[in-house]
């Protein structure tokens, strides 16, 4: 049985409690704090849960699934962009930075990567905006029988006067019974002329998933460091080390190899090996992997993208962004599949070295100059 509630300005409706067998979707909207005024919205199915911020770009902020926390404590909180002291151009284009934190966030969608400027030489903050955005349209759809939850957004990265209109319709899926989160996503140009897009997930796992000897697989074609800090520590991304003071972070990109049915995959396991995470997606739609470790606490980021989150103008040199004709749309999926014991976390290794076999695991030792 299916039952679908929708927030319109006057409430979500149908009125009533968001409830079907093992689910439920409980709203609450804090009246204090850094998150004031700004709805949450608490899953809980069986023993799984999600907390889920849909005027965060439709952001997950953590999630437990079969024991397995996913999530990442930064120290911001859960904020509210409308309350005014996030600004993203402060800070030299870093004042996203202030509302960083949580496990799954979206990044772009005019522009997703490091500070830089556009064709216009309008300055590009860094990893965007759509992570501020708050949604023009939310549901939730719950299927009693299978305990599934889906939780619906619409929202717009909008910049009217320069022609940039990109509209970004996600479901976000939690299945239970298949231990895993399934994003789908579909980007469409609304605007009146072809526009450039970008969008990179940035996927954080902290907690033990993410701890300190964590180990890294990958069915990787090439692998480079991202610039000559990284490159400092050769394969540095197989075991994560955040014992690096002199460092703010570490970062890796990758070009993955894919199987026949264009899937690849990348795996997260925790230091004791008994648990762990696999990250699968469409290659051909998110062709470029970038692996964050971060060095002031302990935290791994696995982020798909459609392209590498350098500059815009690096990205856009290297014919690397994609654009949309006016309507026309792209649609991307990544699911999150969890590994909750060692025999899991052996399977998803055998799906990991299946698709190794085929690839050419070309590590670098120090950064590609094509990327």
């Amino acid at each position: 049985m299916k039952k679908q509630w929708t927030r319109t300005e006057k409430g979500w409706q149908p009125d009533g409690p968001m409830q079907a067998g093992i689910v439920s979707v409980t709203p609450y909207t804090p009246r204090y704090g850094r998150g004031a005024l700004m709805e949450q919205l608490q899953v809980r199915a069986g023993s799984d849960s999600m907390l889920f911020l849909p005027d965060r770009g439709g952001q997950i902020h953590e999630a437990c699934i079969s024991g397995v926390a996913l999530g990442w404590d930064s120290g911001t909180g859960v904020v509210n962009p409308a309350l005014g002291f996030v600004d993203s151009a402060a800070l030299g284009g870093l004042g996203w930075l202030r509302a960083f934190g949580g496990w799954g966030v979206r990044c772009g969608m005019r522009s997703m990567g490091a500070t830089s400027t556009d064709e216009l030489g309008i300055p590009l903050s860094l990893h965007g905006t759509i992570d501020l955005t708050p949604a023009d349209e939310v549901g939730v759809t719950i299927e009693s029988e299978t305990g599934e939850v889906s939780l619906r957004v619409a929202a717009r990265d909008v910049l009217p006067v320069l022609g940039s209109d990109l509209y970004l319709n996600s479901t976000t899926t939690l299945r239970p019974a298949e231990k895993q989160i399934t994003l789908l996503d579909t980007v469409t140009n609304s605007a009146r002329r072809p526009g450039p897009y970008e969008i990179l997930y940035h996927l954080n796992f902290g907690n033990r998933v993410g701890a300190k000897g964590a180990r890294f697989l990958a069915p990787y074609d090439t692998a480079a460091p991202r610039d000559a800090d990284a490159a400092r520590y050769p394969k540095g991304w197989e075991v994560y080390d955040p014992d690096r003071p002199e460092k703010v972070e570490t970062v890796y990109f990758f070009d993955l190899h894919a199987g026949p049915d264009n899937l690849t995959r990348a795996m997260l396991i925790s230091p004791d090996g008994d648990m762990g995470v696999s990250v699968i997606w469409d290659k051909r739609r998110l062709p470029c992997l970038t692996l964050w470790q971060l060095c002031t606490g302990e935290v791994v980021g696995v982020e798909p993208g459609t392209n590498w989150p350098t500059p815009y103008q690096n990205e856009l040199t290297k014919r690397r962004i994609r654009t949309l004709a006016h309507r026309e749309s792209a649609e991307h999926v990544v699911t999150v599949l969890v590994h909750p014991d060692r025999a899991s976390v052996a399977d998803g290794r055998r799906a990991v070295d299946e698709l190794c076999q085929g690839a050419q695991m070309n590590a670098l030792p120090q950064p590609n100059p094509a990327w």
